[in-house]
Formats: structure tokens, C-alpha cells, sequence
């Protein structure tokens, strides 16, 4: 008995705890969804942890357990993270589960095809589309800044819609077009800026990748080797940038919708000084040129002297008239889903972007759906079709003006309303006066289509056969209108001077011009590719084979107003009412409207054929080898087709025995590659001789020769080696890539002098120009905390990229002349390395600048000495990179992404006339610091202000005006919450995510003018498809320079400074 009772009193407290336990039960329910999409997902794994109750969520990704509040559940399904949530008081849950690219042995996009990430032997970046999610740019390519390693991204400018330099492993030609090769969904596209351009109608350049929506991508990869890239032969020197987009997946249809609005403004400004101080500097300019104080009565322009501009009492501060605090905001809505048999996307977005810059506006609308629908066991056929519509309010280029001649004491209007600059007495001359120049307007609107039709058809198991179309088509309607308080004819009745033939000061009439403009490029490709998979014992190889035909053309018809006749309402559209002639003596010798129609120069065409082989052994041995023969139309005869291989080898070492004990290292990876690539981007038909117009000859018109055939013209060479190595430690917490590779650039395209009795001035041809860029990239991603609901991930990448020109090919220096910037191409040193003098500062006795001699002698010039310039500055950085991290906490997630550059110079163009160039630019405060006397000496390196003699006008070229244009900027911050689970489901609803975002929000930087990330307008603009080194007569035009003055800054448009909020749904 008594042991009976020890027993149940040692038995009452277990009784007791199962009792509490049975009690304590409590009905879990929840839904688990992906964190990619929000999509549910059927099948995953719920189970108490620790025992062995559990269940697994239906096909809405439902599910229903009965636990207690101390119970953990493990959530688990196969290709996602597990996820351990504790119950506690919880009845209800909202499950994401992550990705596990590790569990799934991420399948990369490469050309013609896709590749298991571990068997890769070339080098290839990647980003996914979630990444630049809520991203507030207009074009996908803007945002690819700081993420990708050895790639230099920079938006031209922040206006919208505007152009974007991307270079991979540096600059590695002169002439041709140094923008990778873009491919969407295996179709290479058209890029480029095709907006008209006459150099003042309109101040920013476009970008035709503007028309592709962000939110359509599913991926982006980045081809950066020859191993990677050569299976895209002569277009493929540049790199290559492949885009995926969107498709569905069978299950249950999913709808994501989503909008943010916001607003953007500059990121920083310029101070100038004010009209009182531009006075007085005038007046102290005057002083030090003749002795004297300046006179009541000089004139300072438009017709304004001291006294009467003091009496006017302007003090306009002309950035403030054309800047403002724009808006922007983005709506979006897709569905997909589909069966075993048919999956589709169909996803649509509207985007506004009303910018910083008064006038200036991008409006787009995209719509695209894909399907891919099986139609046998064998049979698979699909379609990706894109339309976008875009219309581009650009603005008169006016940016520069409001830094330059329209000065401080100039008002914005005259007493009777009109515009300043309007009346006989200020010159009729409206061109100083950037609000005024807003009336003019010039508007593109562009409609495109993207469309791929695919076939596969399985042949055998082993063995699949693919064919595809592809069409890109885009049509692009500009409408240009100068108003007519911007331009002045002169009357009817006018008559000439007798004696100089000009005409006599009467005031001349307001009229307006007009110009349209019609621009359509098709451009269609078509692929067909055979390939062959097989897995035999410890051996894989997988082998393809095919030919590709791609043609594009270009037509371009326009209408216009000639100098003779103009239109007297300020918006007139589409009708030749109000048309009248002026300036009658010319009626008859010049028609009122012009026009012209050209298709001939911008066709071209491609055919190729390519092969490529990937063999594994053992999963730890890797080779690959490709080839691919081009014959294009751009080449000359004589070099029709052009051969490039590419052989690559990788080594995954952790698979071997010996490696086994370090159990620290999770992966390792040695991989090397060589390949040959091209650029093809020489123009169109640039072997041809070409002949214009000469004028006529004893009243007989005729044709004179303009242009030297080259029968062996040919594409540019690069020889590519790549050395690196990809590793994953302690369980793959920190993962990554290192390698180094070298390019060798040869056979460059260039205009080569010829003797000029032969009546031309040059022949385009391959020259002996080389260069060589090679450097060291590393990416790491750091998985810095994982614990319970709270993760920290750091992704980083830097890259180190040594450009050195090998040869000039024996052409002098001044061959390579650039004009802006006075870049060169100089033996042993960098592509667009400054070339001027060197400053020796001020002369204290007399406030002229000083210059440096070649001996190291100080000197003073009035004007440059070309046999005083050496080597000064360098355009390129040595090292730049971005670091993001991402921070989690249950529902709450925070992302910021720094990018950064280092080491590179700026030559900041407009500082020479912005000052000391007085009398004709508005000046920054930095001219405050200027010489006044040798008493008085400023701050030794700006000069005093003058008006005659040396020193006066804008500053020589000098490396006074070579800044440092290092930097850290803060791109992007997001600051997101997803909704609980138990409070979305209520309103039947996957997911609900709100967020705001920031863009441009930090800089750190020693460069003082607008903005040390920019591109020189004059090299972005014919950087398209249609790229040709000639102007239209034949002689070399200020494109053979393109990529040599990409260092010099020319009044830029400053980066935006972005505020979004927005709200993300998915049901």
C-alpha cells in the first residue's frame, strides 16, 4: 500500500503537467505564401517540432493545426528556407517563405539557353527583378547601379527618359559603339537615342530602353567574359545583357498590384552671386583693365549699362525660374497562373514623371502578356508580346544658359509684359532668357512593340529543337515648335542697305517655326537551335547548335518650317493655318515649308551561325567551348565573315576527397576562359564611297566625292582572358566571387588621315589602335544574422579596372582632338586622358594666372600653348563598387544600398567661363576668392577679373579646372511593412505590403560642381544603333571622339533626389 501511494504521488505532477498540456491546446490556422511573388504555395510541410503532429497546407497554401502555446512549428517545402515560428498566444499566422537558391542549384539565364550556376565556367552577374522592385527610374538599366561588378553605370541626367552610359570592364574602343549588346527573351533589341537632335531644341537625350517596364523582368543577366559572351560573336565586345521576363506558373492565379507616388528634385545646387555683386565685380573688372571705374553708360548686354540696371533692380536667380519640385507615380496590376497545360502573365503599368525641370515630363504606359502553352507531350509553344506607349516632354536646352549669359541683373520680363530681350533695343534676341526659351516645346511620342514567338519541340528525349521570331518595331512621332517670342523675321517691306547688303534696323516680327518628325525602325531576328542533353554515368554534356538572321531597318520623314515664313499663334498643331511669309525678296529663291525622307543609310543585317558545348565529369570537372561565324552587311568585302571561339575550364574542388576536411569550406570553385569577341557597332555601310551634292559647275548641277571606299573594313577585336575563383563558407553564410581578366582591344575603328590631294580628308578604317583594360572583381554576400524573425544580409561588390592605351597606331595626338575637355589618346596612358597645361597659380604682382612650361618654368599665356600640355587627371576610377543591405525583423524590412568610386577626375568645362569670365557669364561664389591686389592676393589660384589682355574672356584649358570626383552616395533606401496574416486574409488578400523610398538622398563628395556622376551630352546622343563615325558630308563629325571626352562636364543636368510611398497587394 504504501508503495502504491509513493508511486501515485510521484505520478500526480506528470498527471498534472499532461492535463495542463491537453488544456493549453489551442487551433492554429495560417496561410504560407512565397516571399518572391505572394503566391500560396500547396504541399508545405507544418509540423510541431519536436513530435510528430503535423499537416500540410492545401492548394490556397492554407493550413490547420492543433498545438500548444509553448509548441514551435516548423514550416518546410522543398526549393524554400525552413521557417521556425514559436505559437505563443498566436491563433492565426502569415507564413513567407524565402527562396533557397542553394536547395535548388540556381539555374542562370545564359545565351541560348539557361545553366546551373555551380556548372558555370564564364563570368556572369545577376540580378533578379525583385531586386529593383518600387526602384523609382524610368528606364531598368538605371538601376542596376552599384549591383553589378565591373560594370559602370551612369544616368546622363535626372531627367526622366533620359540616357544611360553602361560600360563593362571598361573602355575598350574609340570610335565604335561601346554599349553592350541587349537581348529580351533571346531577341537582341534596338538601344540608342533616336530624338532629333539640332543641338538647341532640345537640352537631354533619350533612351529607347526607357520603353521596357521594370516590373515585367524576372531577371537580368550580365555577360562579361568571352567565355560568357562569344556565343554572340561581333556584337558581343561590349558585353551582353540578357533580360527575362515574367512567366506564369501553373497553380492558382495570383494578382499583384501595386502603386507609389512621390516626389523628385535635385540633389544639389550651385551658388552664383547675386546682380549687386555682378555689378561691382564688373565695375572692378573694368578698373584693373584701364585704370578708370567703369562707365554709366557701358553697355553690358541687351542693351542694359550700370546705371539703368541699377535702376531697373533685377536680381533674377534663373535655376530658381526653371526648377521646381516635380512628382511621380507609378500604378501597376498583373495576373498569372495557369494549368499543366497553359501558364500565362499579363501584367500592365502607367507611369508619370513629372520632373525637376519646369516643362519636362515622361509619360508610359506598358502592356505585356506571356504564355506558354504545351501543346503535346513533345510539343511547347509560346508567345512574349510587349507593347509601350511613351510621350517625352523635353525641354529647350536652356540648363546651361541660366549658369552662363543670362546674367543676374536681366529680368525675366519688360514693363509692358513682354519678354526680356523682346524689343529692338535689347537685340530682338530672346536666347538669354531660359524662361522665354520654355515657350518653345518639343515633344516625342513613341509607340512600341516587343514580340517573340517560340516552338520547342522534343525530338527525342535527349534532344530538343527551338526555333523563335522575334520584332521590334518602333514607331516615334517628335513635334517641334519654337514660339514665337523666340524668333524675329523681318518684315515684308524691308529694304536692304545699299552699301553692305544688310538690312536697315527696323524691328522685325514675331513668328514661329514649326517641325515634325517620323521615325520608324523594324528590326526582326530569328533563331533556331538544336540541342542535345545527356547524363551518362559520372559524365554530362550538353551540346547546341543553330543560325540566327536578323535585319534592321530605319526611316525617318519630316516637315519643317523654312527661315522665310513662321506662324504668329504661340501653339500651333497640325494645320498650315496662320502660315505667313515673311522677308519677301527670298519667297522666290527659298519655298516656305521643307521636308526630307531618308531610309538608305540605316539598314543592316546579320547572319550567324554558333555552336557551343558544356561537358561535367564526376560534378566536379568543368569545360565549355563555343563558336560563331557573322557575316553582317556592315563589313566591307573583303571581310564579310568574322570567326570567334571562346574555350573556358572550371575546377569544383570541395567535391574532391582531399578537400572533404575543411569543413569550414562549403564551396570552391577554379574556373579560366580565353575567347575572341567583336564590335560590330561601326555604322552602317561605312566601306562604301559616298558622294553629295557639289554645287554645280557652269550652272550644271552635279556630284562631287565625299566619302573613300574601304573594302577590308571589318569589326573590332577583343581578346579576352578571365581568371577567378567562386566560394561559399561556414554552410554558405558568406558567398562569393573573386577574379581578375584582361581584354586586349585592337584592329579599333578610326577616321585615319590621308593625303588631302587625293580630295578627302580621311578613310574610316581598322587601325593599329590598342588597348588594354584589366582588373580585379570581387562580390561577396554576407549572411550576417539569421535568427528566429530577425535576418541581416550584406551583398558587396568592388571592382579595380586598369585602362592603358598600347598604340596609337602612329597617329599623332592631335588626331585624337576631343575639343571639350582636351582629352587624348596617349601611348601608356588611359582612353580620354586630359591633355593641357598645367596651372602655377596667380602672379601675385598682377592677379594673370600662371602656367607650367615642360621644365617646370612658370610661364604666362594669353592663349594655349600646345608645346606647353602634358598628360594631367585620370577619367577613370580605381575602384568602384556598392554595398546593400537588407534587414528583417517579422514583418518589417529595411534596404539601402550605397554606391561608390574613387581615384578618377573630372574636368569641369563650364567653371572656365563661370570664373572670370565676367562680361559674359554669370559667375559661382568661388570668384569671390579671386586676386584683388597684391595686397589682397584671394586664394592664390584664382586669378583676379579682367576685361582686355590676359586673363580676360573665359580661362585657358589648365588642370585648374580638374577636379576630384570621388564619392559615396546613398542610392536607394526602403523602408517596407507587410500586414500580418490575420488581419489581410479577413479581406481575402495574399499579402499587403506598404513601403517608402528614397533615392539620391546622401552625397559624400569633394567635386564642386553639379554633380560628379554625369555623361557628356556630346557623346550620348549617337551612341544608338545607328551609330556612324561620318558627319552628312562625309567628313569626320564630333562623334569620332565619343568615347574619348566622357570626362569633361559640360553644364550636366543634376541626379534626382527621389521621395516615394507606395502600398504592394497581392490576392
Amino acid at each position: 500500500m504504501i508503495r502504491f501511494f509513493t508511486v501515485v504521488i510521484k505520478l500526480v505532477p506528470l498527471l498534472l503537467l499532461i492535463a495542463n498540456s491537453t488544456l493549453a491546446q489551442q487551433v492554429v490556422t495560417g496561410k504560407v505564401t512565397s516571399s518572391d511573388d505572394g503566391s500560396p504555395i500547396p504541399g508545405v510541410n507544418v509540423l510541431e517540432k519536436g513530435t510528430q503532429n503535423g499537416t500540410v497546407t492545401d492548394f490556397d497554401g492554407n493550413f490547420r493545426i492543433s498545438v500548444g502555446q509553448s509548441s514551435t512549428l516548423v514550416f518546410s517545402f522543398i526549393g524554400y528556407k525552413s521557417q521556425e515560428v514559436l505559437v505563443g498566444s498566436q491563433s492565426s499566422m502569415s507564413i513567407r517563405l524565402e527562396s533557397d537558391v542553394r536547395a535548388l542549384e540556381e539555374v542562370v539565364v545564359v545565351g541560348y539557353g539557361t545553366q546551373q550556376k555551380a556548372e558555370i565556367t564564364g563570368s556572369i552577374s545577376s540580378v533578379k527583378g525583385v531586386e529593383i522592385q518600387n526602384v523609382s527610374v524610368s528606364s531598368f538599366d538605371a538601376a542596376l547601379q552599384g549591383r553589378i561588378a565591373g560594370a559602370q553605370i551612369t544616368q546622363s541626367s535626372g531627367i526622366p527618359g533620359s540616357a544611360v552610359r553602361l560600360r563593362i570592364r571598361g573602355q575598350s574602343s574609340v570610335s565604335g559603339n561601346s554599349e553592350p549588346l541587349y537581348v529580351v527573351d533571346g531577341v537582341p533589341i534596338t538601344t540608342g537615342d533616336f530624338s532629333k537632335r539640332d543641338g538647341s531644341a532640345n537640352g537631354i537625350n533619350g533612351n529607347a530602353l526607357a520603353d521596357i517596364n521594370p516590373n515585367d523582368i524576372e531577371s537580368m543577366e550580365v555577360l562579361k567574359d568571352a567565355a560568357a559572351a562569344a556565343i554572340y560573336g561581333s556584337r558581343a565586345a561590349n558585353g551582353v545583357v540578357l533580360i527575362t521576363t515574367k512567366r506564369g506558373k501553373s497553380g492558382k492565379t495570383v494578382f499583384n498590384a501595386g502603386y507609389y507616388v512621390g516626389t523628385n528634385e535635385v540633389t544639389r545646387e550651385l551658388n552664383f552671386i547675386n546682380s549687386t555683386e555682378w555689378l561691382e565685380l564688373m565695375d572692378e573688372a573694368h578698373r584693373n583693365s584701364f585704370g578708370v571705374p567703369i562707365s554709366s553708360s557701358y553697355n553690358l548686354g541687351r542693351g542694359l549699362t550700370p546705371s539703368s540696371a541699377v535702376a531697373l533692380g533685377a536680381n533674377t536667380n534663373w535655376r530658381d525660374q526653371i526648377l521646381r519640385t516635380g512628382k511621380v507615380q507609378e500604378a501597376s496590376i498583373s495576373a498569372s497562373g495557369g494549368t499543366d497545360k497553359t501558364r500565362f502573365y499579363v501584367g500592365g503599368t502607367y507611369r508619370k514623371d513629372d520632373s525637376y525641370f519646369v516643362g519636362n515630363s515622361f509619360e508610359r504606359i506598358n502592356a505585356r502578356i506571356n504564355v506558354d502553352h504545351n501543346a503535346t507531350t513533345k510539343l511547347t509553344i509560346g508567345t512574349q508580346t510587349a507593347i509601350s506607349s511613351t510621350t517625352n516632354n523635353q525641354v529647350p536646352n536652356v540648363w546651361g544658359t541660366s549658369q552662363s549669359s543670362a546674367l543676374p541683373i536681366f529680368p525675366i520680363r519688360n514693363e509692358d509684359g513682354t519678354y526680356f530681350g523682346h524689343t529692338l533695343a535689347q537685340g530682338q534676341n530672346t536666347g538669354a532668357n531660359p524662361v522665354a526659351q520654355l515657350e518653345n516645346k518639343f515633344e516625342t511620342a513613341g509607340l512600341r512593340l516587343l514580340n517573340n514567338v517560340y516552338l520547342n519541340y522534343k525530338v527525342t528525349d535527349d534532344l530538343v529543337f527551338r526555333t523563335e521570331f522575334g520584332l521590334d518595331v518602333l514607331n516615334q512621332f517628335d513635334e517641334i515648335y519654337t514660339s514665337f517670342h523666340n524668333r524675329f523675321l523681318f518684315p515684308r517691306d524691308y529694304s536692304p542697305v545699299p552699301s553692305g547688303g544688310q538690312p536697315i534696323a527696323l524691328p522685325r516680327v514675331n513668328a514661329g517655326s514649326f517641325e515634325e518628325r517620323r521615325l520608324n525602325v523594324i528590326n526582326w531576328n530569328t533563331n533556331n537551335i538544336l540541342t542535345y542533353s545527356k547524363t551518362f554515368g559520372s559524365h554530362k554534356i550538353e551540346a547546341l547548335a543553330g543560325f540566327a538572321v536578323q535585319r534592321s531597318s530605319q526611316r525617318t520623314t519630316g516637315a519643317y518650317t523654312n527661315g522665310n515664313a513662321g506662324f504668329r499663334d504661340n501653339y500651333f498643331r497640325n494645320s498650315v493655318e496662320g502660315l505667313q511669309i515673311f522677308d519677301q525678296n527670298l519667297v522666290n529663291s527659298y519655298p516656305v515649308m521643307g521636308g526630307y525622307n531618308a531610309d538608305v543609310d540605316n539598314v543592316y543585317s546579320f547572319v550567324s551561325y554558333f555552336s557551343r558545348v558544356n561537358y561535367v565529369n564526376s560534378g566536379k570537372y568543368l569545360a565549355s567551348i563555343s563558336v560563331r561565324r557573322d557575316g553582317s552587311s556592315r563589313f566591307g568585302p573583303n571581310n564579310k565573315f568574322g570567326f570567334f571561339p571562346a574555350v573556358s575550364a572550371g575546377w569544383i574542388l570541395t567535391n574532391e576527397e582531399f578537400m572533404k576536411s575543411i569543413p569550414w569550406l562549403s564551396f570552391l570553385k577554379a574556373k579560366a576562359s580565353f575567347g575572341i569577341t567583336g564590335n560590330a557597332e561601326i555604322g552602317n555601310f561605312g566601306y562604301l564611297a559616298t558622294y553629295g551634292s557639289a554645287g554645280g559647275y557652269l550652272g550644271q548641277s552635279g556630284l562631287a566625292a565625299q566619302r573613300i571606299a574601304n573594302p577590308d573594313l571589318r569589326w573590332e577585336k577583343n581578346n579576352q582572358f578571365d581568371l577567378g575563383f567562386e566560394f561559399g563558407m561556414f554552410d554558405e553564410k558568406i558567398t562569393g566571387s573573386i577574379g581578375y581578366y584582361s581584354k586586349l582591344s585592337k584592329d579599333l575603328l578610326f577616321v585615319e588621315p590621308i593625303q588631302s590631294s587625293t580630295g578627302f580628308t580621311g578613310v574610316l578604317k581598322n587601325t593599329g589602335i590598342e588597348i588594354r583594360n584589366s582588373g580585379l572583381e570581387l562580390n561577396l554576400t554576407s549572411r550576417n544574422v539569421t535568427r528566429g524573425d530577425f535576418s541581416w544580409t550584406t551583398d558587396f561588390n568592388i571592382s579595380s579596372n586598369q585602362n592603358k592605351v598600347l598604340s596609337t597606331g602612329g597617329l599623332p595626338i592631335e588626331a585624337f582632338a576631343s575639343g571639350l575637355g582636351e582629352s587624348r589618346l596617349i601611348e601608356g596612358y588611359p582612353v580620354g586622358q586630359g591633355f593641357m597645361m598645367k596651372s602655377a597659380g596667380v602672379d601675385p604682382a598682377d592677379g594673370r594666372e600662371q602656367f607650367f612650361d615642360n621644365e617646370g618654368n612658370i610661364v604666362k599665356l594669353t592663349i594655349e600653348n600646345t608645346d606647353y600640355r602634358q598628360p594631367v587627371g585620370k577619367p577613370f576610377p580605381d575602384f568602384f563598387g556598392g554595398v546593400n543591405n537588407s534587414l528583417k525583423y517579422k514583418g518589417v524590412e529595411l534596404n539601402f544600398l550605397f554606391t561608390f568610386q574613387s581615384g578618377n577626375t573630372i574636368f569641369d568645362n563650364e567653371a572656365k567661363f563661370q570664373i572670370g569670365d565676367i562680361a559674359n557669364n554669370n559667375q559661382r561664389r568661388e570668384i569671390l576668392n579671386r586676386w584683388q591686389s597684391p595686397e589682397n592676393p584671394g586664394d592664390g589660384s584664382t586669378p583676379g577679373l579682367f576685361l582686355s589682355g590676359a586673363g580676360s574672356g573665359r580661362a585657358l584649358n589648365s588642370d585648374r579646372f580638374m577636379y576630384d570626383a570621388s564619392f559615396l552616395r546613398l542610392r536607394t533606401v526602403t523602408l517596407s511593412y507587410t500586414l500580418p496574416q490575420s488581419l489581410v486574409s479577413k479581406a481575402r488578400l495574399n499579402t499587403v505590403r506598404v513601403f517608402v523610398s528614397g533615392q539620391n538622398l546622401l552625397l559624400f563628395t569633394k567635386f564642386p560642381g553639379w554633380d560628379p556622376e554625369f555623361v557628356n551630352t556630346s557623346n550620348v546622343g549617337n551612341t544608338g544603333q545607328f551609330f556612324s563615325p561620318f558627319g552628312s558630308s562625309g567628313q569626320v563629325s564630333q562623334f569620332q571622339q565619343a568615347n574619348i571626352t566622357f570626362n569633361a562636364a559640360q553644364n550636366p543636368f543634376p541626379q534626382t533626389r527621389t521621395f516615394t510611398g507606395g502600398i504592394n497587394i497581392s490576392f
